[in-house]
């Protein structure tokens, strides 16, 4: 992870612009950690600045990790050249082609729907890793359409970059939790294929790609005439998404055994030698759909609003809050203050299984301001209206 490492606490005079990055504000915790706020373009994100042995860490914050990252890096390097004079250490290297790469085939989760066109063939595939069949199917079915939801950063940046080269116009990814993503979907948006090739096999279940939640939506953005194919080398990830298929969904199936595949990954090829079994799923749902339209959730606060959330969280010592009901959470874990007053809070929200990790930004100067960006689903706006309510606590 790229990071500088400097001999006295970063004081930047905000805001402070250069190029295309502002940095806007310093937000500092009790441990005296602390979170910078950069915007570049339209873009914004936080830089970590951790204290240990009295040395300072400056890192990208992971919850709000942009790709490519060659522009939280080029944050970092404003930082070492603002304050080279204390700078002790930088393993800060020269962007790669990959790693500067503004592609516009990545697009938003928010948005995602509206690049899935009508009457063209259209494949979602989870988990693409190296991105070797995603690039490979989009390069000989030039009519088709599609779309690669991952959560590894490098990850998208190869692909991004192979989809450059390869000059390919059929493909889009999108950043992020694939298990939230389908859930923000409208059902009127369908796909000929759902592909979950060798997910992680997580000790904890409820981690899983494939469970209950995910057949619940997965099944209602499935065509008539399409299918889910589950590929692992993990019987217990088999038996175990079968049985939530069967339980929960309507259709038929059809399990296979060591099936060759036309696109072989590495991990793949490596399990081969080692003779491993493979299993496969193809999952065909069958039923009527729900009529789902597409909710644009409100995410806002009025000024009163942001206000009592202000006076609610800038108490003298912060005390981290959590509430639950049988389906969601909100919890309140960190707090932040920058030096005109400002707060920045650490939330956990949404689906009580699979939370989302968050910032919410309370600003403070001619009236109050509250923003941030959750996931778009109906968890997330009930542990929004959970936040709110907490300003009937102070």
């Amino acid at each position: 992870m790229p990071h500088l490492i400097f001999s006295v606490p970063i004081e930047i005079p905000y805001p402070y612009c250069e190029g295309d990055y502002t940095f806007l504000e310093c937000f500092f915790s009790e441990s005296h950690n602390a979170l910078m706020l950069v915007r570049y373009k339209d873009i914004y994100f936080f830089l970590t600045i951790q204290k240990k042995d009295r040395k300072f860490f400056v890192k990208i914050d992971k919850k709000t990790r942009v790709v490519p990252v060659g522009i939280a890096k080029k944050a970092l390097e404003i930082c070492k050249n603002f304050y080279k004079d204390f700078l002790l250490h930088d393993n800060l290297s020269k962007n790669t082609l990959k790693q500067q790469n503004e592609s516009p085939y990545l697009i938003s989760a928010d948005t995602f729907y509206t690049y899935i066109p009508d009457q063209k063939t259209c494949i979602l595939e989870i988990g693409f890793g190296s991105g070797r069949k995603i690039l490979n199917d989009a390069s000989n079915h030039k009519d088709t359409f599609f779309f690669g939801i991952e959560t590894h950063t490098p990850s998208i940046e190869q692909v991004l970059r192979q989809i450059t080269l390869k000059k390919l116009k059929n493909v889009y990814i999108i950043k992020g939790d694939a298990r939230l993503i389908i859930q923000s979907l409208p059902y009127n948006t369908l796909f000929d294929k759902i592909i979950v090739h060798f997910p992680i096999p997580w000790d904890k279940q409820h981690r899983w790609v494939i469970n209950e939640h995910f057949i619940t939506h997965a099944q209602q953005i499935i065509k008539d005439s399409g299918y889910l194919h589950l590929r692992t080398d993990d019987f217990l990830y088999l038996t175990e998404s079968l049985k939530s298929m069967m339980y929960l969904a309507q259709g038929y199936w059809e399990v296979f055994k060591n099936k060759p595949e036309d696109t072989i990954s590495k991990y793949e090829t490596r399990w081969i030698k080692q003779h491993k079994d493979i299993y496969d799923i193809f999952w065909y749902p069958q039923g009527a759909r729900e009529d789902n339209e597409y909710k644009n959730y409100n995410f806002n606060f009025l000024p009163h609003e942001a206000k009592k959330l202000y006076e609610r969280f800038s108490c003298e010592h912060f005390m981290p809050i959590k509430k639950m009901t049988d389906s969601v959470l909100l919890s309140a874990k960190a707090l932040y203050r920058s030096k005109n007053g400002s707060l920045v809070i650490a939330l956990c929200m949404g689906n009580k299984y699979y939370p989302q990790n968050t910032y919410l930004i309370i600003i403070h100067d001619e009236e109050f301001r509250a923003f941030y960006c959750p996931a778009l689903l109906a968890t997330s706006y009930q542990a929004h209206c959970m936040l709110k309510s907490l300003e009937e606590n102070i």
